[in-house]
């Protein structure tokens, strides 16, 4: 079960994210994308992790482009969309390299692919 106080964060980003966009406005996306999926709002966790994604790479935030891209894979992982999760596999792997300079990467996230197991 997820934390009752999760909300009351998103709404405090979504605040940020009105004031200063270009800062938050990944951050807001992405945590409202995890609060969709919790609910099991499919589509609009879809909506929300690309929204996510193209915020924090317009920004230039590639630790949080990368990031964005390991849970929306995680997220796609787990309802059998294995091509469309090895390519935001594909993706994280290359923002969290970028922002690392050396590539440094959790390797547990790799076998989730083909496992359909919840992460």
């Amino acid at each position: 079960m997820w934390s009752p106080i999760l909300p009351s964060h998103g709404e405090q980003l979504r605040e940020w994210a009105d004031n200063y966009p270009p800062t938050f406005g990944d951050k807001y996306a992405l945590v409202s994308a995890e609060i969709a999926r919790l609910e099991g709002r499919d589509a609009d966790a879809m909506r929300l992790y690309e929204l996510a994604i193209r915020s924090a790479r317009d920004h230039g935030f590639v630790q949080n482009e990368g990031l964005a891209q390991e849970l929306a894979a995680r997220f796609f992982t787990v309802r059998g969309f294995d091509t469309i999760a090895h390519a935001c596999l594909r993706e994280a792997r290359r923002c969290l390299s970028k922002a690392t300079g050396f590539g440094r990467w959790r390797p547990a996230v790799w076998t989730l692919v083909g496992t359909r197991g919840r992460p």
